[in-house]
């Protein structure tokens, strides 16, 4: 059956659509199936530290090239530990075991980690230590803190050091990494076939890409640079993969200097197919070398030459101590450079959010007609979602996997439902779906936040105040180059007023058919010294948020576009920017508070919804779906606003 197989309608039996995702193939939720975590690994590894005079262990959840969403092969944290967020870190030592997570993962990790083995480290809580502090408070004199320097990153160890060295205890880099030793039918990485991503996409060759780079480096006076992060190297050399579940990415390193490009790659990943690629995006002379071999390779070519060398700021420990301090430059090049999307990908990032915003409305409908006639999981909803996605369009793939929340699931800011915990979709709490596509033409991120029966009053305030924090985002004007501070604040202003707030960033960037979290732009209330600020066409989220733990949770996320706006001033000279609309999809109006609105802030939510009845309507119709189109026209009808 095609993927393009029309359905019965949108209010067509949920056992057509499931039938459909597993004729297809793609999968769009499911849970964490890997092995249990047991006392008995946790055993083993001891076992294996002592014998290797290790007196601690650290465990962090990313992979070698400091991916935050990573392949099963590389879960080592959750093989070992039982959680499966992106955002962990855990430490083990001969008796205690200790996991740290960030506010979004605390109700996960209390769920998923068996607290007789592990304590649980909520980061952002009152009293709770440091990495470094709690290392100090467990370990005896002299001690060796053990580390794979290949997935452990340069930050971690250069803050760790000096606290340890201070308490003569010592860092200690294990060529082999021990929780692969305890791990038995450890996955093997999932080496999927390269493909060429064309210039209809990607907008710019790869020849052009390089040149730019190589201009970077001789205006500073560098000798070459060494590229990590899977994203940054599938963007140069436009080429797209699936090693890593929603994430066109594969494993690989490259190096870019004045003389030579490098890239590194499991061996026969390099077709006829990618060395036409190559031919055709002007790439003269690339060397392919073996994966494998990257960290000698890489130290060889440090030692045979004397020019500076960058590296990203995010880079595991040993590529960044194959570098002599004096020729160290950390800035994230061709992060920056990516994160500014030319004309095309930009005009495909539009493109692609009506269709994505066409499959929502789709779903939303959905749910509307059929809640209460059947029962439908969390889970359900999610890969109903991903059907109606399929059936646009250039789309791939999910660009993570949904955030399906009911109730009290909802105030976890990354729940991931599963066979245990999924909740039934009701007409009686609030239900959050957070969820994106991968298409050839773009990458999106939407989470809308509803109530299919009648809300409370401070389910209704908590989700005014979120919104009025979503407009002030929206409706700023702002210097080119602002940095990401002011906006996380204008955010929390309304919730701030009643003294509620959210433990998440605001904002984050967004690749174009890439990482759904793109790096360096990130709205946080932590200045991040490696990002130039926001300036034109760069493509970052918009999501406030607010989580009542035990009872439900709001988000409101659009991804946003930055574009220039005339303004009397012009910050002298500096250039005037504004957000213009890229995610079109409807809010719930029965859900809102007006008499919290103001009268800008409800003529702003009219034309919002006049454009995207306008566009994503207009597809609708394309396709035929009048139904859907319908549930639109009344779901984007103007409001006015209400005084109490």
């Amino acid at each position: 059956m095609s993927r393009k197989m029309k359905l019965i309608g949108v209010t067509g039996s949920l056992l057509v659509l499931v039938i459909a995702i597993s004729t297809v193939g793609i999968v769009f939720s499911e849970e964490y199936t890997g092995p249990k975590a047991t006392k008995q690994d946790l055993d083993e590894l001891r076992k294996l530290m002592k014998s290797n005079s290790i007196h601690a262990y650290i465990i962090p959840s990313n992979d070698a090239h400091q991916s935050e969403y990573i392949a099963p092969s590389d879960a080592r944290l959750a093989f070992i530990s039982g959680f499966t967020g992106s955002a962990g870190y855990g430490i083990v030592t001969l008796d205690d075991a200790a996991l740290w997570t960030d506010s979004r993962y605390h109700l996960q990790a209390e769920r998923q980690v068996d607290q007789s083995l592990w304590t649980i480290m909520k980061m952002g809580n009152v009293g709770v230590l440091t990495r470094a502090e709690w290392l100090l408070a467990a370990l005896g004199k002299n001690s060796k803190v053990g580390f794979d320097p290949v997935l452990v990153s340069s930050t971690e160890i250069a803050t760790l050091t000096p606290t340890m060295t201070q308490n003569n205890h010592s860092m200690v880099p294990l060529e082999k990494n021990l929780i692969d030793s305890v791990w038995k039918n450890k996955p093997q990485p999932n080496l999927t076939p390269l493909k060429p991503h064309s210039l209809e996409y990607s907008g710019r060759n790869s020849s052009s890409k390089i040149q730019s780079i190589r201009d970077e480096l001789k205006k500073n006076q560098a000798e070459a640079i060494f590229l990590t992060a899977l994203d940054d190297i599938a963007w140069l050399f436009n080429l797209r993969a699936t090693d890593v579940k929603n994430t066109p990415v594969f494993y690989s390193y490259a190096l870019v200097s004045d003389k030579i490009v490098q890239l590194y790659l499991h061996k026969n990943r390099f077709t006829k197919l990618i060395e036409d690629h190559f031919k055709a995006e002007g790439v003269k002379d690339t060397q392919i070398k073996d994966y494998l071999t990257v960290a000698k390779d890489f130290s060889t070519y440090v030692n045979s030459t004397k020019g500076r060398i960058y590296i990203p700021t995010a880079v595991n420990h040993a590529i960044y101590s194959a570098v002599p301090a004096s020729r160290l430059v950390q800035k994230n090049l061709v992060a920056i450079m990516k994160s500014v999307k030319n004309e095309i990908e930009a005009e495909g990032m539009k493109k692609c959010h009506v269709r994505d915003g066409a499959a929502i409305v789709q779903y939303l409908h959905w749910l509307e007609e059929n809640v209460g006639t059947r029962k439908i999981t969390e889970m359900d909803g999610a890969v109903i979602l991903g059907e109606f996605r399929a059936r646009f369009e250039k789309f791939q793939s999910l660009s993570f996997t949904a955030i399906s929340a009911v109730g009290s699931n909802a105030a976890m800011a990354h729940y991931t439902p599963s066979n245990e915990s999924a909740k039934e979709i009701t007409r009686n709490e609030v239900y959050l779906i957070d969820s994106g596509g991968q298409y050839l033409d773009g990458t999106t991120d939407t989470t809308r936040t509803i109530h299919l029966g009648t809300p409370s009053a401070f389910e209704k305030e908590a989700f005014t105040r979120v919104l009025k924090g979503f407009i002030a985002v929206y409706t700023s004007i702002f210097p080119s180059g602002a940095t990401e501070t002011y906006f996380d604040a204008v955010a929390r202003r309304s919730l701030w007023e009643v003294g509620l707030d959210y433990g998440h960033g605001t904002g984050h960037g967004i690749g174009s058919f890439l990482a759904v979290h793109e790096y360096p732009p990130l709205f946080s209330s932590r200045p991040d010294p490696a990002f130039p600020g926001l300036i034109k066409n760069m493509f970052v989220s918009n999501e406030p948020g607010v989580y009542i733990d035990g009872k439900f949770g709001v988000r409101i996320e659009d991804v946003v576009q930055v574009v220039p706006i005339n303004t009397q001033f012009d910050f002298n000279g500096r250039g005037s920017m504004k957000y213009d609309i890229v995610t079109m999809v409807p809010f719930q109006t029965s859900l809102m508070d007006l008499s919290l609105l103001t009268e800008e802030e409800v003529a702003w939510i009219n034309s919002y919804h006049a454009k995207t009845l306008r566009e994503v309507g207009d597809l609708l119709l394309k396709v035929n779906d009048v139904s859907s189109y319908n549930w639109l026209k009344e779901a984007t009808k103007p409001i006015q606003k209400l005084t109490k």
